[in-house]
């Protein structure tokens, strides 16, 4: 069976695998996924990857998600040149020291403006307001900031004198928010410089062909029918809001109603992922309960809720790196499936240091399903900080 690559090339991280694997001609067959459609949300594609997200490979029988997983196995099945993940290891180590950052440091403030110029405003009809905006605008500069003076610096490369994943992974999420209209490379010598260098090292007909798309998202968008744009519904019935009906439910009054829940500590050291325990910190609703076993979240009134969660890991000096992972269950007539989750591999540093995870979701929840939060490294979690850092909110938009 031959190597299948499930992407969307509007994704950053799916084109940092697409370029990878072209430019080291890896064989793969190229299996589509429309993530603004929700097909990530369908049935087939939760056999290949229970996260439901993209990109995810299935090589033979084994199935793979995350980028930075799927770029490492690629480099290491196919024995690609060392410059691309290096077996020097401080090379190594420059590579991870970014492929680590990046989650959180570049990626969200790329996205955010992608979204911002472009797709609220055809979603919701309404223009971002200019101090939202401003701030989008000065997080990411302060990201690209970093990459030109921490991680490049006065080298050609992140990593030194030669491309690796590291070179990949950043350059697709910079031209994330180019594709919205914004040319961050303006003013930016040295960035535009390595940016220059790393097409060239692709190949000026790659990088075009795997940006082509998001470079003329500004045109899709204005011929875009915004009807169908939405996250779809996932096999059990836990449906995710259309992205078009989220301001109305977003507007809806009963949004004012919440419930906050913080962690309980424990004990546990398993790196595996485990339930969280919760308790009632701040409580504007009766429409919702936890269970004896204070893991699973019930509600006795069905309809939408927002559910923000977010975990922050104090992770301790050292030199490995730590795998996190954060889960939002959903379980129905005695299945569970996952709808919701958060991933980051960090490097250890030689002091401390914090490593929040979070997501939010919308999701129709009845009388009969309950919902569980899972984590890695529970041992690591910061229980105590205020305000809390590990936490979840619930709000009910509507029925």
């Amino acid at each position: 069976m031959a190597l299948e690559m499930y992407l969307d090339l509007f994704s950053q991280p799916c084109r940092s695998v697409y370029i990878f694997a072209k430019k080291n001609n890896i064989s793969f067959d190229f299996m589509k996924v429309s993530l603004l459609e929700g097909e990530q949300y369908g049935e087939e594609f939760g056999k290949i990857n229970m996260i439901r997200k993209a990109p995810a490979i299935r090589d033979g029988d084994f199935c793979l998600a995350e980028s930075i997983a799927i770029l490492k196995y690629l480099a290491e099945k196919y024995q690609t040149s060392d410059h691309w993940y290096p077996a020097d290891l401080q090379k190594r180590a420059r590579v991870n020291e970014y492929l680590s950052w990046q989650h959180m440091g570049i990626r969200m403030h790329g996205s955010k403006m992608f979204w911002l110029r472009l797709l609220i405003p055809k979603i919701m009809g309404v223009e971002v307001p200019k101090d939202k905006m401003d701030g989008a605008l000065e997080d990411l500069e302060g990201s690209l900031k970093l990459i030109e003076e921490k991680f490049i610096g006065d080298k050609p490369f992140i990593a030194g004198e030669q491309i690796s994943l590291a070179d990949l992974v950043a350059i697709v999420e910079i031209m994330q928010p180019v594709g919205s209209g914004l040319d961050v490379f303006e003013g930016r010598l040295k960035l535009s410089a390595w940016r220059d260098r790393v097409q060239a090292e692709i190949g000026k007909e790659l990088f075009d062909e795997a940006h082509q798309g998001i470079l003329a998202s500004q045109e899709m968008v204005k011929n875009m029918d915004s009807s169908k744009m939405q996250h779809g519904e996932s096999p059990s019935g836990a449906g995710v809001i259309p992205i078009h009906d989220l301001a109305k439910f977003l507007r809806s009054p009963s949004s004012n109603s919440s419930v906050f829940f913080k962690a309980l500590p424990t004990k546990q050291s398993f790196a595996e992922l485990g339930e969280l325990e919760w308790e009632e910190e701040r409580k504007e609703m009766d429409s919702m309960f936890l269970t004896k076993s204070r893991t699973h979240i019930q509600v006795t009134e069905s309809g939408w809720y927002l559910v923000f969660v977010q975990v922050t890991f104090k992770l301790p000096a050292g030199k490995e790196t730590r795998d996190l992972m954060l889960r939002l269950d959903f379980t129905y007539s005695e299945q569970t499936d996952q709808i919701a989750s958060a991933f980051d591999t960090r490097q250890l540093l030689d002091e401390e240091q914090d490593a929040p995870l979070s997501f939010s979701v919308l999701v129709w929840v009845g009388l009969e399903n309950r919902l569980s939060v899972l984590a890695s490294h529970r041992a690591l979690i910061d229980y105590e900080r205020r305000p809390v850092s590990t936490c979840i909110t619930i709000i009910r938009c509507s029925d």
